[in-house]
């Protein structure tokens, strides 16, 4: 093949595609064109008050045309009637002087800004409250083995080995001294150790470092009180800073059903609630998940466990409960925490979920299965945007200007 028949064949290639992306851009200027009229939403709507003037400055340029003496109307000055009106007034003329309409209407619009909706845009809905609650009573001090015995809270706190500094004060003379003190490597055996590692993980695994785009989490710790470690956060760093002192000043009993009767002290349950009433008001729209870690080693009154379950099912908050020790691998004697989230589970489905764990892995598992949950049952809304058009309507005042001074032309007229 010549280079002249390769030359020619690419430059209709070329030619070909760039009209077709040209019919496409009309095409899409047409489309809001009729858009911009069907569903009417100007921005700035008082441009409109000049569009009267417009149009009579246009009929008035028309009306001049006649009366000026121009070489090409003397033959015409002294027609009359309907005869007269034709000769002075073709179909091109009118039709010259339409387009002029549309140029000056076209070019108003324009200047109003004229919008049309775009297709409704999904995003994702920020709906994930989480609260972990970590049990810090004395009974978590024992080791998560499998295979170990429970102890009851008195016998955990008696044995938990706490490091003490060794003072050097042996006279009067002498100053008080501490030994080196070596940095140890973290060791983690403890039910306690190990909930509060699992709520690290949990944060790192959950959230993200987009502030507007992450669910929020909370941390709270308890024993015979309910205590806030750290308030809903979207701020990762920040949580992952707090969630240390989740392990502290662990020792004491358990409340879970709290208050009630001669006991005022807040248990987990009803403070977690009571912090959900609150962000609700500020989240209507928003899903609230209650993440216990806990041996569970205290009772529940029957009717305050039927209180607590009416006030979460009217509430719809979800509730997880991840069970550590042997303790809670028994079905013929479940514990009273695990009573709570059967009984939630029997009048909802998705709420009143509970993990055994007698040993860290289990407890990883547990924290990645409920992060699945509720990933699966992530909440959308529809958001409507509008785009403006003004540039469809400037091309067709464009397109109107030219076909008037074009028909003006061709009825041997000044434009």
């Amino acid at each position: 093949m010549s280079f002249t028949a390769i030359f020619s064949t690419l430059g209709d290639k070329i030619s070909f595609s760039a009209l077709a992306f040209d019919w496409q851009i009309v095409v899409n200027a047409w489309h809001d064109y009729v858009n911009g009229l069907h569903d009417w939403h100007l921005t700035h709507p008082g441009f409109l008050l000049l569009m009267p003037f417009g149009i009579w400055a246009a009929l008035f340029w028309g009306k001049r045309q006649i009366a000026v003496k121009h070489s090409t109307l003397e033959p015409h000055q002294n027609m009359v009637g309907l005869r007269g009106w034709t000769r002075r007034w073709s179909l091109l003329i009118v039709l010259s002087y339409v387009c002029l309409l549309g140029f000056v209407v076209n070019l108003d619009l324009a200047m109003t800004v004229p919008t049309v909706p775009e297709a409704s845009q999904i995003k994702l809905a920020k709906t994930r409250f989480i609260c972990i609650q970590k049990d810090s009573s004395g009974s978590m001090t024992t080791k998560l083995l499998k295979g170990m015995a429970e102890k009851s809270d008195a016998d955990a706190a008696a044995t938990n080995d706490k490091s003490a500094v060794k003072l050097d004060n042996g006279g009067a003379e002498k100053f008080v001294v501490q030994g080196e003190v070596k940095e140890q490597p973290k060791v983690l055996e403890t039910r306690s150790d190990w909930a509060t590692e699992v709520a690290l993980y949990f944060i790192k695994r959950r959230m993200t470092m987009d502030l507007l785009n992450t669910d929020e989490v909370c941390l709270q710790r308890f024993d015979m009180d309910t205590y806030m470690v750290a308030p809903l956060s979207a701020d990762k760093i920040a949580l992952e800073m707090r969630v240390n002192h989740l392990n502290e000043n662990v020792g004491g009993g358990t409340n879970f059903g709290g208050p009630t009767g001669f006991v005022t002290a807040v248990g987990p349950l009803q403070f977690a609630y009571d912090y959900f009433v609150r962000e609700k008001k500020l989240h209507p729209d928003a899903t609230f998940v209650d993440i216990m870690v806990t041996d569970g080693e205290d009772a529940i009154d029957p009717e305050r466990r039927k209180e607590l379950e009416d006030l979460y099912l009217s509430f719809d908050i979800k509730f997880y409960v991840v069970g550590l020790g042997d303790g809670w691998s028994n079905p013929d004697k479940p514990k009273d925490l695990e009573l709570f989230a059967r009984e939630l589970q029997k009048l909802d489905p998705k709420s009143g979920f509970v993990f055994r764990a007698s040993e860290p892995g289990e407890m990883t598992k547990a924290m990645q299965k409920i992060d699945e949950n509720e990933k699966h049952e992530e909440m959308v809304k529809s958001v409507q945007t509008h785009r403006e058009v003004d540039d469809a309507f400037i091309a067709a005042a464009l397109a109107f200007y030219l076909l008037y001074l074009g028909l003006a032309s061709l009825a041997s007229r000044n434009p």
